[in-house]
């Protein structure tokens, strides 16, 4: 009887840690899903991560602060990739900004252009543009996000970053992020949106 019970505790304990390795799994694709759809599991605070993807290193420090920020603070994040169509753009880059309780936007160079002032060098329009919506959201519709922004180092102040006090980190390498963010993630005032919370349509 001792050995009978003893087979059924020991069944009974691998069935517990199948359990437990299938619903860490499925957490895993589902929090992977959300960084590329923008879906937002409702007690969990999402972070938009506007990053260049024009190199395979942009990229990469991408989906490394990605996963930096859910190791550190438990909030879901948002890595736009390969958003192509119109439905893409609408429903899961504007929608997950919508949604947003954090922005953190690294701009890289996009080369030199000529202007009635000289030669100036560009970031990029899409994260121009995604600061621009954060800012209309928190300004216009009084919604507080946290922010946090890094620009490659020569970058020109232009459009709606002349007028934003946003104080930002210049870094030369990518790892200047990583390191900084880490110390930054530290200091977080993690908030969930509040229930009932509605994005004006």
């Amino acid at each position: 009887m001792a050995a009978l019970d003893h087979r059924n505790a020991s069944g009974i304990s691998a069935q517990i840690k199948s359990r437990l390795t299938r619903n860490a799994l499925e957490e895993k694709l589902a929090n992977q899903k959300a960084r590329t759809t923008g879906h937002l599991t409702p007690d969990r605070g999402l972070v938009f991560i506007s990053c260049g993807q024009c190199t395979e290193e942009e990229t990469n420090l991408g989906e490394q602060v990605a996963r930096l920020i859910e190791e550190q603070t438990g909030l879901q994040s948002y890595f736009a990739q390969n958003q192509c169509t119109l439905e893409d753009l609408t429903t899961n880059i504007l929608g997950a900004l919508s949604r947003s309780t954090h922005f953190i936007g690294i701009i890289h160079h996009r080369g030199r252009v000529d202007t009635h002032d000289g030669q100036i060098t560009r970031a990029s329009v899409w994260i121009e543009q995604e600061i621009a919506i954060a800012a209309f959201i928190v300004h216009i519709l009084k919604r507080h996000i946290g922010v946090q922004l890094y620009v490659q180092r020569g970058i020109s102040l232009e459009g709606m970053r002349e007028k934003l006090a946003l104080n930002p980190l210049e870094f030369d390498k990518n790892q200047e992020v990583l390191d900084d963010l880490k110390h930054a993630l530290a200091h977080w005032k993690v908030a969930c949106p509040p229930a009932g919370d509605q994005t004006p349509s």
